[in-house]
């Protein structure tokens, strides 16, 4: 499957130009089988786990705000420990920092 057909399939252009793929930076298959893929296109970086955008540099913040903001009307998290499960971008624990 070219790349072209990869971000077609999956509609990965919904913020890019119809007919052009954006540049592959980063292609990895994990041990579990995991797709990883980070793109560039126009400035905009993006990271997908097995075809799904996760976010893009337009979105990154407002996706980690969407876990972190909830939380705060049920606790003091400012200023307390807190454990993260998951979060291996490192965007949780920069939003809580």
């Amino acid at each position: 499957m070219s790349d072209w057909e990869y971000y077609k399939d999956y509609h990965f252009l919904d913020i890019y130009d119809q007919g052009t793929a954006p540049n592959i930076i980063f292609e990895h298959k994990t041990k579990v089988g995991q797709n990883v893929r980070i793109t560039e296109h126009q400035g905009i970086c993006s990271l997908y786990l097995d075809g799904d955008l996760q976010f893009d540099d337009i979105n990154e913040v407002a996706v980690h705000n969407a876990f972190v903001d909830p939380l705060k009307q049920y606790t003091d998290i400012n200023g307390e420990d807190v454990l993260i499960l998951g979060g291996g971008d490192g965007g949780m624990a920069r939003t809580l920092l």
